[in-house]
């Protein structure tokens, strides 16, 4: 993933407050597939309980606004 992209998540996470962690993805997400014409990264919220691609996987309301709002001050970081 590209480091300037991740670079601008991070400075808009720490701008709202955002707790945030690196993790690296052995996905082939679309941001791989995207990655091949543009820069990418990618930005995870938490699951509940840490359980992802089950049936009872759920995320809490607030991380999803959380997520949203941090996704869109990266964009409006990038786009500046």
């Amino acid at each position: 993933m590209d480091d300037v992209t991740r670079t601008e998540i991070e400075a808009a996470a720490k701008t709202l407050s955002a707790s945030y962690m690196y993790m690296p993805s052995g996905a082939g997400h679309d941001a791989v597939i995207a990655s091949r014409h543009m820069r990418s990264a990618m930005l995870f919220v938490p699951s509940i309980g840490g359980r992802s691609h089950t049936l009872v996987e759920d995320t809490d309301e607030a991380d999803i606004v959380l997520g949203c709002r941090v996704m869109a001050a990266a964009v409006e970081r990038i786009l500046s």
